[in-house]
């Protein structure tokens, strides 16, 4: 079996087995903290059995035509999911200080009531904080705020002394995010007139190739220094053949480990995301080899989806542009993400010349809710510094 085979195979069972012990738990804790009847408990039963499959009844109803039942169960599967994680987490936190209170009150020989309908209480607590925080977080995710970094650089030519550069990243074209989404985003593009626009992978989930009104959203923006994009891993999970004929289609070149000449002295370059390695149209070359074929000084834009910054660029880079983080998308899940990733969200000074900038993301993957991770679009505006 192929290894990237065996790979998805291994994800697929780690994420149906931990789903189900996390539903099992939330079932358990239902079930002993509220005292429900029978039928009530099966009820519950067979809607977390339901949404515990309810990724996989997405994917097959999608690639079987069925576009109301994979729109109705990504609606409910993935705000679902969302809500679940919120849930679980607070009810975690509530059972732990359940056990610290019971080893405390065991220790000093002494006896509290306050232990008494505890799971009852932080259960309704737990459920009340979910709908509250999930609501807050669908609305957040619809409101996609316009964030401006401004920055200097003696690389950029005086001839232009000011360049606009419209970052969009992880917008996850997917049946619960569409045609309004981007109509809303290409409005505000619009008002902010940039002179390039660049989109830093996971573009879409799904196959929009007939969908008309997302595809003149995107052609009718027209920088006048062009739109670029590179991929993100979900080009690639979604079908990479389909993702190049739709950037294709709405007119915004891909750049797969290549660079391209801008005007004089503005360069971008765009490297394939490295989960791209083991399917088709994959450039495994690398921002340091690309580079060493751009002879002429200039300001120079690496697209990068991963936010990882490779040594030796510092000094031959002036903005690196990342994504993928989505900024923990809902916290308390952003702390995780962020342990794991040394630059996770924002403006970071890498060298004298570079910085990095990692975005929190556009859209959204999944649930279609952001808490405390609002979405955004980053206008950068850099001027020259030469005399």
């Amino acid at each position: 079996m192929h290894h990237s085979t065996l790979a998805f195979v291994a994800f697929i069972l780690i994420f149906i087995g931990l789903y189900v012990a996390i539903h099992a738990y939330v079932f358990y804790r239902t079930r002993t903290s509220l005292e429900l009847g029978r039928l009530s408990n099966l009820i519950i039963g067979i809607f977390f059995i339901t949404m515990i499959f309810s990724p996989f009844i997405i994917r097959i109803a999608e690639k079987g035509g069925y576009n109301t039942i994979s729109v109705f169960f990504a609606y409910t599967g993935y705000t679902w999911m969302g809500i679940l994680g919120i849930l679980v987490l607070l009810l975690l936190f509530f059972d732990i200080t359940h056990i610290f209170i019971y080893l405390i009150m065991k220790f000093a020989n002494r006896h509290t009531d306050l232990l008494v309908h505890f799971n009852k209480y932080t259960y309704l607590l737990a459920t009340i904080l979910t709908l509250i925080f999930t609501t807050i977080g669908f609305f957040q995710a619809q409101d996609v705020g316009m964030t401006q970094i401004n920055l200097e650089s003696k690389y950029l030519p005086k001839k232009n002394p000011t360049l606009k550069i419209l970052q969009l990243s992880d917008i996850h074209i997917s049946q619960t995010l569409g045609g309004d989404f981007i109509m809303r985003l290409v409005d505000k593009i619009k008002e902010v007139e940039p002179d390039i626009l660049v989109i830093t992978g996971d573009l879409l989930d799904i196959d929009v190739r007939k969908n008309k009104r997302i595809i003149e959203a995107f052609k009718s923006l027209n920088p006048p220094l062009g739109k670029y994009a590179i991929t993100g891993n979900h080009e690639y999970y979604a079908g990479i053949d389909m993702a190049m004929q739709f950037y294709e289609m709405i007119g915004i070149r891909l750049l797969k480990g290549e660079y391209v000449k801008i005007v004089d002295g503005i360069y971008i370059i765009g490297i394939d995301d490295d989960n791209g390695k083991n399917f088709d149209h994959y450039s495994d070359a690398t921002e340091d080899k690309i580079i060493q074929g751009i002879e002429e000084e200039g300001f120079k834009i690496l697209l990068k989806h991963k936010p990882f910054v490779k040594d030796g660029v510092e000094d031959r880079v002036d903005l690196q542009l990342s994504g993928h983080t989505h900024g923990g998308q809902i916290f308390p899940f952003s702390l995780i993400v962020k342990s794991v990733y040394r630059y996770f969200s924002g403006l970071y000074r890498i060298s004298e010349r570079m910085c990095l900038y990692v975005s929190r993301g556009t859209g959204y993957w999944g649930p279609p809710i952001r808490f405390l991770s609002p979405p955004e679009m980053t206008l950068f505006v850099i001027k020259s510094t030469q005399e």
